[in-house]
């Protein structure tokens, strides 16, 4: 079967009125990254602008594949890591959806094309797309905006999204944990090479699940060459015999 990825994007059908929103909310949410991107404290790794862009992206293709009109995924993909731009401390912890919604809650409720429900169904999905699949309020938009944000860490994307994120850890070390717990990520290798490929597991739709497969089969060659060619440096370092 031929990758999805492979062919161009498709088309997304949105009223004038519903680009427009997309439009502003948007620029609104870059004001935020910009003015981040401008305080040394604010470290936002690989959470930047582009992440919610290329899961906007996603998340309107997905939805689409899945017989859902794009624009409520794209417009709650935009918005939904906002909080990472914050100095508040959830901004770095599973507590970010929720701070996004705080700081998005006036914006979404301003915009008139949303009906009450579908700004509730938002922002649900907003506040539980850090969580896992067992913790979240099960809707077709959490859903979607979950695989769409699960795919922009699966594959080659993985080991470049983990650099970015954990910058100050170590890359490789020759006792690795298994554990998948954020307070447990002692090396970047940990991240993308134990943790990340378990998401796999939790992708929702039949859409993510089909594009996951090839992404997963090559990340786990990179692993494979990576533990080769990181491996024997450091046991040449350890022939040093230096302690």
């Amino acid at each position: 079967m031929e990758r999805a990825e492979i062919a161009e994007p498709p088309k997304f059908y949105l009223t004038d009125n519903q680009r427009e929103v997309l439009r502003r909310t948007h620029l609104w949410v870059k004001s935020f990254f910009d003015e981040a991107a401008k305080d040394n404290r604010v470290v936002m790794g690989s959470h930047g602008l582009d992440h919610n862009e290329r899961v906007a992206g996603m998340a309107a293709f997905l939805a689409s594949e899945e017989g859902y009109e794009p624009f409520l995924s794209a417009f709650t993909s935009l918005l939904f890591d906002v909080g990472r731009t914050s100095k508040d401390p959830r901004a770095h912890n599973f507590e970010h959806g929720r701070l996004s919604v705080e700081i998005a809650k006036d914006f979404i409720e301003s915009v008139p094309l949303l009906s009450p429900d579908n700004r509730i169904l938002v922002m649900n999905a907003m506040a539980d797309h850090p969580l896992l699949n067992k913790d979240v309020r099960e809707s077709w938009l959490v859903k979607i905006v979950q695989d769409a944000d699960r795919l922009d860490t699966i594959g080659a994307l993985a080991p470049v999204r983990a650099a970015a994120t954990r910058w100050k850890l170590p890359l490789y070390a020759d006792k690795v944990r298994n554990s998948v717990e954020e307070k447990d990520m002692e090396t970047i290798y940990q991240d993308f090479a134990v943790r990340i490929p378990k998401w796999v597991e939790s992708i929702w739709t039949e859409t993510a699940k089909e594009i996951a497969v090839p992404r997963l089969e090559f990340l786990m060659s990179f692993i494979k060459e990576y533990d080769i060619e990181a491996g024997f440096m450091l046991r040449a370092f350890k022939n040093l015999e230096l302690n």
